[in-house]
Protein backbone atom coordinates (compact mmCIF):
# COMPACT_ATOMS: atom_id res chain seq x y z
CA UNK A 1 0.00 0.00 0.00
CA UNK A 2 2.71 2.61 0.81
CA UNK A 3 4.08 2.19 -2.72
CA UNK A 4 0.63 2.82 -4.21
CA UNK A 5 0.25 5.99 -2.12
CA UNK A 6 3.65 7.25 -3.28
CA UNK A 7 2.75 6.52 -6.89
CA UNK A 8 -0.49 8.51 -6.45
CA UNK A 9 1.36 11.50 -4.98
CA UNK A 10 4.04 11.45 -7.68
CA UNK A 11 1.42 11.03 -10.41
CA UNK A 12 -0.57 13.95 -9.02
CA UNK A 13 2.50 16.17 -8.96
CA UNK A 14 3.71 15.02 -12.34
CA UNK A 15 0.40 16.14 -13.74
CA UNK A 16 1.92 19.47 -13.36
CA UNK A 17 5.98 21.34 -12.33
CA UNK A 18 10.40 23.40 -13.53
CA UNK A 19 13.77 26.54 -13.23
CA UNK A 20 14.24 29.78 -11.28
CA UNK A 21 11.79 30.37 -8.48
CA UNK A 22 8.76 32.08 -9.92
CA UNK A 23 7.91 35.05 -7.79
CA UNK A 24 11.25 35.14 -6.02
CA UNK A 25 12.31 38.02 -8.23
CA UNK A 26 8.81 39.48 -8.44
CA UNK A 27 7.35 41.86 -5.90
CA UNK A 28 4.11 40.48 -4.44
CA UNK A 29 2.40 42.54 -1.78
CA UNK A 30 4.85 42.83 1.08
CA UNK A 31 4.12 41.15 4.38
CA UNK A 32 2.56 43.44 6.94
CA UNK A 33 5.02 45.53 8.88
CA UNK A 34 6.11 43.61 11.93
CA UNK A 35 7.27 46.75 13.73
CA UNK A 36 3.77 47.40 14.98
CA UNK A 37 2.55 45.26 17.84
CA UNK A 38 -0.96 45.51 16.34
CA UNK A 39 -0.03 43.01 13.59
CA UNK A 40 -1.02 39.61 14.94
CA UNK A 41 0.45 36.25 13.97
CA UNK A 42 -2.80 35.49 12.15
CA UNK A 43 -2.21 38.60 10.02
CA UNK A 44 1.35 37.56 9.13
CA UNK A 45 3.15 39.20 12.02
CA UNK A 46 5.90 37.56 14.07
CA UNK A 47 5.13 34.52 16.20
CA UNK A 48 6.24 36.10 19.47
CA UNK A 49 6.06 32.87 21.47
CA UNK A 50 9.06 31.59 19.48
CA UNK A 51 12.73 32.58 19.58
CA UNK A 52 13.96 35.46 17.48
CA UNK A 53 15.52 34.31 14.24
CA UNK A 54 19.26 34.01 13.94
CA UNK A 55 21.17 34.48 10.71
CA UNK A 56 19.61 32.62 7.76
CA UNK A 57 21.43 29.62 6.29
CA UNK A 58 23.66 30.07 3.28
CA UNK A 59 22.42 29.02 -0.12
CA UNK A 60 24.10 25.74 -1.01
CA UNK A 61 22.24 24.95 -4.22
CA UNK A 62 20.97 26.73 -7.30
CA UNK A 63 17.31 27.27 -7.89
CA UNK A 64 15.19 24.85 -9.89
CA UNK A 65 13.32 25.53 -13.11
CA UNK A 66 9.59 25.94 -12.43
CA UNK A 67 9.89 26.55 -8.68
CA UNK A 68 7.33 29.06 -7.41
CA UNK A 69 8.79 30.37 -4.13
CA UNK A 70 8.39 33.55 -2.06
CA UNK A 71 10.98 36.32 -2.43
CA UNK A 72 13.99 35.78 -0.19
CA UNK A 73 13.78 31.98 -0.30
CA UNK A 74 17.20 30.41 0.19
CA UNK A 75 17.71 27.05 -1.54
CA UNK A 76 19.84 24.72 0.57
CA UNK A 77 19.28 21.34 -1.09
CA UNK A 78 18.02 20.02 -4.44
CA UNK A 79 17.34 16.33 -5.12
CA UNK A 80 16.14 14.88 -8.42
CA UNK A 81 13.52 12.21 -7.75
CA UNK A 82 12.45 10.74 -11.08
CA UNK A 83 9.87 13.07 -12.65
CA UNK A 84 9.97 15.43 -9.65
CA UNK A 85 12.58 17.62 -8.02
CA UNK A 86 12.65 18.10 -4.25
CA UNK A 87 13.89 21.48 -3.06
CA UNK A 88 14.61 22.32 0.59
CA UNK A 89 15.41 25.69 2.03
CA UNK A 90 14.57 28.60 4.29
CA UNK A 91 12.43 31.68 3.81
CA UNK A 92 12.45 34.74 6.10
CA UNK A 93 8.67 34.86 6.57
CA UNK A 94 6.00 32.92 8.44
CA UNK A 95 3.82 30.23 6.82
CA UNK A 96 0.90 32.69 6.73
CA UNK A 97 2.93 35.12 4.62
CA UNK A 98 3.89 32.22 2.33
CA UNK A 99 0.20 31.36 1.85
CA UNK A 100 -0.53 35.01 1.09
CA UNK A 101 2.32 35.11 -1.43
CA UNK A 102 0.61 32.35 -3.42
CA UNK A 103 -2.85 33.90 -3.06
CA UNK A 104 -1.59 37.31 -4.25
CA UNK A 105 0.31 35.90 -7.25
CA UNK A 106 -1.87 36.36 -10.36
CA UNK A 107 0.49 34.32 -12.53
CA UNK A 108 -0.31 31.00 -10.87
CA UNK A 109 -3.38 28.88 -10.26
CA UNK A 110 -3.97 27.69 -6.70
CA UNK A 111 -5.05 24.06 -6.69
CA UNK A 112 -5.02 23.73 -2.90
CA UNK A 113 -3.76 25.92 -0.08
CA UNK A 114 -4.06 26.10 3.70
CA UNK A 115 -2.23 27.20 6.81
CA UNK A 116 -2.40 26.51 10.53
CA UNK A 117 -0.34 29.57 11.54
CA UNK A 118 2.80 27.51 12.29
CA UNK A 119 2.72 25.56 9.01
CA UNK A 120 1.28 25.87 5.54
CA UNK A 121 0.79 23.64 2.53
CA UNK A 122 0.02 24.58 -1.03
CA UNK A 123 -0.21 23.12 -4.51
CA UNK A 124 0.02 25.65 -7.32
CA UNK A 125 0.19 25.43 -11.11
CA UNK A 126 2.23 27.75 -13.29
CA UNK A 127 0.45 26.95 -16.55
CA UNK A 128 2.43 29.54 -18.53
CA UNK A 129 5.74 27.80 -17.81
CA UNK A 130 4.22 24.31 -17.52
CA UNK A 131 5.05 23.38 -13.93
CA UNK A 132 3.46 22.63 -10.57
CA UNK A 133 4.91 23.33 -7.15
CA UNK A 134 3.87 21.61 -3.94
CA UNK A 135 5.01 23.58 -0.90
CA UNK A 136 5.23 22.78 2.80
CA UNK A 137 6.46 25.38 5.30
CA UNK A 138 7.13 25.02 9.02
CA UNK A 139 7.89 28.00 11.23
CA UNK A 140 11.26 27.76 13.03
CA UNK A 141 11.50 31.19 14.66
CA UNK A 142 9.44 34.38 15.01
CA UNK A 143 9.72 35.37 11.34
CA UNK A 144 11.32 32.44 9.51
CA UNK A 145 10.32 29.06 8.10
CA UNK A 146 11.93 25.96 6.69
CA UNK A 147 10.42 25.04 3.35
CA UNK A 148 10.08 21.92 1.24
CA UNK A 149 8.99 22.17 -2.38
CA UNK A 150 8.31 19.40 -4.87
CA UNK A 151 8.42 20.62 -8.45
CA UNK A 152 7.14 18.67 -11.46
CA UNK A 153 6.37 19.36 -15.08
CA UNK A 154 2.74 19.84 -15.98
CA UNK A 155 1.50 17.04 -18.21
CA UNK A 156 -0.16 18.18 -21.41
CA UNK A 157 -3.91 17.77 -21.47
CA UNK A 158 -4.65 19.42 -18.09
CA UNK A 159 -4.89 17.89 -14.67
Amino acid sequence: MPTQALVCVVAGLAAGCSGAPRGASENPSPPPSTESESVTAEQGGPLLSLEECGPPPSATADSVEGLVAPPGTIVTEVMERGPTTEVRGYTPVTPIVIRRFYQDNDEIEILQIEDEIVESEGLVADRERGFRTLSKANVVCQTGSTVLFVVAEELSGGE
